[in-house]
């Protein structure tokens, strides 16, 4: 049953979240200063000359020699970019410490430049050793704290995989993606042709270093979040819907896009049907009206499922934007519900909140939510797959599901105890006898 019976309920993110790569800030920089050779005794002593041949200066000098001798131009490329020098210069004097780089993905942003992950996996796939860097350097993608303890599990657990995937351009890119994006499913169509190095890292970091490096608990962007401008040109949704107890594609699902002020979806912008492998592309363009918005949602309808809502609640600003959404048949809800010890009121609904922290391909462990008009509802919290009633916080599920939700507009209030208190609210409508499904992550102030 995949994530377990509360995911009869989840829409969740296509794409294959390299996790190993999850923990940098959402949007924004950081209110410090570069920690880069200031921070970590790296080696900087011994670095190359002041003026390095191809751009960027790297330690020890038997790195940046290697570099000049096999990776001059990707690191020349690098050096005439903006955000690949400003990363790369303050990890350069790092001479490989994990914790060191960490600190310099968490203050520097290369949003979809293209040159970072080439020059990266030009780095690993040549140079790994002169320059210190073990398993692909994936650890510069933990919180700077858990850098060390990351490289240590993957070491032990994972480095061929991790490699493999620096080395592979297609697979970097994807991975650097990962880290940038502000978006669930934002990096999916660069796996379209599939990725076997990214599947297998994937694996490596959900199964056995989830804890060490920390991927479901970085909250560093909270207070300082912007989101980035909504896109003004076409934008792509793709949809894929799959039913969660007989894991089988759902075809003939009704996917309206709709305005978040017309609630009873009377004037949808795109209509379109899931085909017979369960999905649907959804796609506007600016000469058609206006383009995906904040505020707007997904209504799901017809094909068997229980009816449903879905709202993204961010500006989508990267096309396209892949999303799963797995679904349930009105016979198939007390099987999800049978660990739920409150009987159902048909006048009501369902909310389902998918919490994610400062990057959101992750979804978010240690939050709570609260629904803004309560009613005489219930919340309870997925674990290990299955809804736990005796939880009271998410695991690295991220979520959570509201039973006898009140009919009508609401919002959803998200917490993180390791956050300091709220990370967000955001708006909601429930439908009597629906499933109203959000996604919830740091949100700016």
């Amino acid at each position: 049953m995949g994530r377990g019976r509360l995911a009869a309920f989840i829409v969740g993110s296509a794409t294959i979240a390299v996790a190993t790569f999850a923990c940098r800030q959402l949007v924004g920089i950081g209110d410090d200063p570069p920690m880069g050779a200031d921070s970590v005794d790296s080696g900087a002593s011994d670095a190359g000359p002041d003026a390095p041949v191809c751009g960027i200066a790297y330690a020890p000098a038997s790195c940046e020699a290697c570099l000049a001798s096999s990776c001059c131009s990707e690191e020349t490329a690098c050096s005439e970019s903006a955000a690949c020098s400003a990363l790369e210069g303050c990890m350069g004097p790092c001479a490989g410490d994990p914790a060191c780089r960490a600190r310099c993905v968490q203050t520097y942003r290369v949003g979809n430049d293209p040159k970072t992950p080439l020059f990266e996996s030009c780095l690993v796939r040549s140079c790994a050793t002169p320059c210190g860097l073990e398993c692909g350097g994936v650890a510069e993608g933990a919180n700077p704290d858990a850098a060390v303890a990351c490289q240590d599990c993957y070491r032990s657990q994972g480095c061929a995989a991790a490699t493999a995937c620096i080395v592979d351009p297609a697979c970097a890119t994807y991975a650097f993606c990962a880290i940038e994006s502000v978006t669930p499913g934002s990096c999916a169509h660069l796996l379209d042709g599939g990725i076997d190095a990214a599947s297998a890292v994937t694996t490596v970091a959900s199964s056995y270093c989830l804890d060490a490096c920390e991927i479901d608990s970085n909250w560093s962007c909270v207070g300082h979040v912007e989101w980035p401008p909504a896109t003004g040109g076409e934008l792509t949704i793709q949809l894929r819907l799959v039913d969660t107890v007989l894991q089988q594609p759902v075809p003939g699902v009704l996917a309206k896009v709709c305005n978040g002020a017309d609630t009873p979806c009377q004037s949808p912008t795109v209509v379109e049907a899931t085909d017979d492998a369960g999905t649907v592309t959804l796609a506007q363009y600016p000469e058609a009206g206006p383009i995906f918005s904040y505020g707007d949602y997904i209504d799901l309808s017809e094909g068997g499922i229980v009816p449903g809502v879905f709202f993204w609640s961010f500006p989508l600003s990267q096309s396209p934007v892949s999303f799963q959404v797995q679904t349930v048949t009105p016979s198939q809800v007390p099987e999800v519900l049978s660990a739920v010890d409150a009987a159902v009121d048909p006048m009501t609904g369902f909310v389902v909140v998918v919490g994610f922290d400062c990057l959101p391909s992750i979804n978010g462990a240690g939050m709570t939510f609260t629904l803004a008009t309560p009613g005489a509802s219930r919340v309870f919290y997925e674990q290990k797959g299955v809804i736990d009633p005796s939880a009271t916080e998410t695991d690295n599920s991220g979520t959570a599901l509201f039973v006898n939700a009140p009919v009508g507009s609401n919002f959803v209030n998200a917490f993180a105890a390791a956050a300091g208190g709220p990370i967000g609210r955001f708006p909601i409508f429930v439908r009597e006898n629906s499933v109203t499904t959000v996604y919830a992550l740091p949100q700016p102030n």
